[in-house]
């Protein structure tokens, strides 16, 4: 069970790197993204399989906050853009960071708080159990997307993306961003 791959969505899972190691494992699944976060570089998936690397310490002061929404959107292009695309997401056990990563995508696409994430995904991996420093951070980034949610108040899912992009090219531009919106 430890090893093994746990469906924790239709088409998201979470497992230990021995799974994400295993092309058999890999393809009887129908993995086709993975989001490793670990300290070290993976070993290569087969070639078809897209990967996003989060290199990260299983620590209390390891900064996993700054990569929740780099792993959040990966996770949702990925399901979006096919159907038949399922993603895992592991780290060494599959315990600690990838739970993190994995509840940060439910906190994000399904109004979930911290906790209620948290419960849910040991409802489905047993052994699931974030780190306390990680859990800290998932109630940060539960509250920064209860913000970003009443920020956006009643405009529409293209209007917030439209915003989300011209704020983002804000951001590489010049290194942070602030701009304002007329609705009307």
């Amino acid at each position: 069970m430890r090893n093994a791959a746990s469906l924790i969505l239709p088409r998201l899972y979470l497992s230990s790197y021995t799974t994400a190691t295993n092309a058999a494992e890999l393809e009887a699944i129908g993995i086709t993204h993975i989001i490793s976060v670990m300290d070290f570089t993976p070993k290569p998936c087969p070639p078809h399989i897209k990967r996003l690397h989060v290199k990260l310490e299983d620590t209390f002061s390891a900064d996993i906050l700054r990569h929740l929404e780099g792993t959040t959107e990966f996770i949702r292009y990925a399901l979006q853009e096919n159907e038949s695309n399922k993603v895992l997401v592991h780290c060494i056990m599959g315990i600690s960071r990838s739970t993190t990563v994995v509840c940060a995508y439910l906190i994000a696409s399904n109004r979930m708080t911290a906790q209620d994430a948290l419960e849910f995904v040991v409802k489905q991996r047993s052994i699931a159990s974030p780190n306390s420093g990680f859990r800290a951070q998932l109630e940060i980034y539960a509250t920064q997307c209860r913000s970003q949610d009443e920020t956006m108040g009643d405009i529409s899912a293209a209007e917030a993306q439209l915003m989300k992009v011209v704020v983002d090219d804000m951001k590489s531009q010049d290194g942070v961003g602030t701009t304002t919106v007329k609705r009307g």
